[in-house]
């Protein structure tokens, strides 16, 4: 397997990040940290310029950047459930949110 940074995320100056979690299948990428950060982004595959080698290198565009809130301290835990395409995540509270995707967005 081969890995490369292809695109750079914006999260806010200072915030640590606690979770990350990555749902392959479908593109989205979930990163949540202190003082209730929690981001979704769907990241679409194409398909870049030719290398010298004739290859064609992967690339991706970001078709979404939403941050979630409902979450009241830092997110620990997020994790995706590819099957029924819905994410969970916990905070320090304990407090577990089972978000799920309505007309293209999280809720």
């Amino acid at each position: 397997m081969f890995i490369y940074l292809s695109k750079k995320i914006a999260i806010p100056n200072g915030s640590l990040l606690h979770a990350l979690a990555w749902n392959p299948d479908q593109g989205w990428i979930a990163c949540g940290g202190e003082s209730a950060l929690l981001k979704v982004l769907k990241l679409e595959n194409t398909v870049g310029q030719p290398k010298k080698d004739g290859a064609a290198p992967p690339t991706s565009n970001l078709s979404m950047n939403q941050t979630l809130e409902g979450h009241e301290d830092k997110v620990i835990c997020a994790a995706w459930n590819a099957l029924y395409r819905k994410l969970t995540t916990s905070d320090g509270t304990g407090q577990i949110i089972v978000w799920m995707l309505h007309k293209g967005k999280h809720i």
